[in-house]
């Protein structure tokens, strides 16, 4: 077995060097960017926008999205959501590198079968703001879901720590989380029964 040449190695040492300064450097840039949202939490704004097609009558996902606690079924970044007697909405979501955020919440604006809008209240460790518009179509057989939220940290520790786990967060997420939406309403791979979501009263 041949060994290589002094030229080879130099070659090499030289791309490794080239390699882990770029490395480096990609490292500095995202850590820059990471403290510039914690300095200024409205720079760190992440706004998402998502659609699916779901194979059921805007009744149901209406109903089924209506009640907020059934969401933790298909977003498994949603450890935990929990609606309150007083129409409020307790949630707390997951992100990378072992992070959570929470906020409480309150409906602003419910258009039965055609619109949901949500927003978080004072006391929350970020303003977050969200709307769900739903729109028949196929005569009535099936449900276009189009989804925008909108994220913005609060200036307060708290809100610097959640505006560095948001920056992980892409459309790609919440889209995929609309297929699970979808698999799970229409019965498939995964999915749970919709009978029991949709005869429930929709509400807080």
């Amino acid at each position: 077995m041949k060994s290589c040449s002094p030229i080879s190695h130099l070659v090499v040492g030289i791309g490794a060097g080239i390699g882990a300064a770029l490395t480096f450097e990609c490292v500095k840039r995202h850590y820059r960017q990471l403290e510039h949202i914690a300095e200024n939490p409205e720079a760190g704004e992440i706004t998402l926008r998502g659609s699916e097609v779901i194979n059921r009558p805007t009744t149901d996902v209406y109903a089924f999205w209506r009640q907020f606690e059934n969401l933790s079924d298909v977003m498994p970044a949603l450890q935990r959501v929990e609606e309150y007697d007083d129409g409020l909405t307790y949630w707390k979501l997951w992100l990378p590198m072992g992070r959570s955020i929470e906020w409480i919440s309150e409906v602003v604006d419910d258009v039965e079968n055609k619109k949901l809008s949500w927003q978080s209240i004072d006391g929350s460790d970020i303003d977050t703001w969200g709307s769900v518009n739903f729109f028949s179509i196929q005569n009535g057989a099936a449900c276009r879901v189009v989804l925008n939220l909108k994220f913005t940290p609060r200036r307060s520790s708290a809100g610097a720590r959640a505006a560095r786990a948001l920056s992980t967060l892409e459309e790609t997420i919440l889209n995929q989380y609309l297929k699970s939406l979808k698999r799970h309403l229409e019965g498939g791979p995964g999915g749970g029964a919709i009978a029991e979501a949709t005869s429930a009263t929709p509400g807080l």
